[in-house]
């Protein structure tokens, strides 16, 4: 024990070792603060620091985050999905198939986690949502491709075997580029840092595969009734290169050469080159 000199203020170091348990590090900490706790009643300030105590309550605080992210990612995906395909039922099938990916990652960071890799509250709060993300952009990808081949294909089958021939390779490219990148983390010296790379690799890696295999076969059943109340009908006009509203835009006159009858070289070069 170490006493200061006007004899106020005392320090007590116990040793712990949790070896790398977390229900050994928090069992410790609370009967280090169950031995401390009655001298809080002959009018002392007791207080338990040190690593020991800042992992306890680095802990205790992941630990009741991971929830509130899971459910601000989930709830946050669910509207902008209603919002993007302006369907009540459709946001079903890609947060449907989004969530199985979540599930399974919580299964495979657990096997990594026993091959030695570092997984602490930080890995784990940042995993759902960077499977929920990934998750949903490739799924974005996919599902307007597939939308666009339900105009050209009387059947879903052949429509999404087409879809997933045109928007696969951009998923495969995105998804291994994240890949990749995330597993250059596991060139840190930190430990958390360093865990968070296989971690967060994993992660994406299931979004992609659900999203190429998870994800098309609910489309399929789904069919075009899940698009409801706009489905696509066979023959009818998309938002593709030719139509919609930013196509609308893009080919409207500007005011500026509406307005005079010779435009200027300038105007010219300007939508030669537009």
């Amino acid at each position: 024990m170490r006493v200061s000199p006007d004899r106020t203020t005392a320090l007590l170091i116990v040793n712990l070792n949790p070896r790398g348990e977390e229900t050994l590090l928090k069992s410790s900490v609370a009967q280090v603060e169950s031995h401390v706790g009655p001298l809080r009643s002959r009018g002392l300030t007791v207080k338990v620091s040190g690593p020991a105590g800042f992992s306890r309550d680095a802990v205790n605080v992941f630990s009741s985050i991971n929830g509130t992210l899971l459910l601000a990612t989930a709830g946050l995906v669910f509207v902008l999905l209603v919002i993007i395909y302006r369907s009540p039922i459709f946001w079903f099938i890609p947060l449907f198939s989004v969530l199985m990916a979540e599930a399974f990652s919580r299964f495979c960071g657990w096997a990594i986690a026993e091959a030695g890799v570092t997984v602490n509250g930080q890995s784990a709060g940042v995993l759902p949502v960077l499977v929920f993300g990934a998750g949903t952009d490739y799924a974005l990808l996919l599902v307007a491709r597939y939308r666009e081949e339900l105009r050209r294909h009387e059947s879903p089958v052949p429509a999404m075997r087409q879809a997933l021939r045109r928007a696969g390779p951009a998923v495969l490219a995105s998804g291994s580029t994240v890949i990749v990148a995330l597993l250059c983390l596991s060139l840190a010296e930190v430990n958390g840092t360093s865990g968070l790379g296989p971690i967060g690799a994993m992660g994406v890696a299931l979004a992609m595969l659900a999203m190429l295999t998870l994800l098309p076969a609910g489309l399929v059943i789904g069919g075009r009734r899940a698009f409801w109340p706009f489905i696509p009908r066979l023959g009818s006009e998309g938002a593709d290169e030719t139509h919609g509203f930013w196509r609308r835009s893009g080919s409207a006159s500007p005011p500026a050469l509406a307005a005079c009858g010779s435009p200027p070289p300038c105007c010219l070069a300007w939508v030669a080159s537009g």
